[in-house]
């Protein structure tokens, strides 16, 4: 059998067959069954800022009792945003002691500062790299004589 090995971002891989972010990888089950099929590395499931917001957003809206204390709902957002993320580098922490091709993490944030605080909190629980998603809307101003 030929050697396929090689190398991505400084990472050796058995292989050039990297699962992308899906469905494959959204959990620890499903990143060993990559690995067993021979996957060379993968990339985890996007975790994605926006889909956080929206989450913790529409669940403190449909509490009317929130609206009226509001540190009450910055408390249960904040609760919520941290519960995303603390689900994902459990992922990511567990992927990595489980299976022995590179685990790449994989983000998509709204705000700056979020995008660091990611990236340092996926580092510390072993992501061998960070994908990271960019969008940029183009729009075209409407000019009016």
């Amino acid at each position: 059998m030929p050697d396929l090995s090689t190398t991505y971002m400084g990472l050796s891989l058995r292989n050039p067959v990297i699962v992308s972010s899906s469905k494959l990888t959204s959990t620890l089950e499903e990143v060993q069954t990559c690995e067993k099929a021979g996957a060379g590395a993968v990339v985890l499931k996007s975790l994605f800022e926006e889909q956080i917001l929206a989450d913790v957003g529409q669940s403190s809206v449909e509490d009317d009792s929130m609206l009226a204390h509001s540190e009450s709902m910055d408390f249960f957002q904040g609760m919520g945003k941290n519960y995303y993320l603390d689900a994902y580098l459990k992922l990511v922490r567990e992927a990595k002691e489980k299976v022995s091709i590179p685990v790449i993490a994989s983000v998509n944030c709204l705000t700056s500062g979020t995008w660091v605080e990611y990236a340092k909190s996926f580092e510390d629980v072993g992501a061998d790299a960070l994908e990271l998603n960019f969008f940029l809307l183009h729009f075209v101003e409407n000019i009016s004589d």
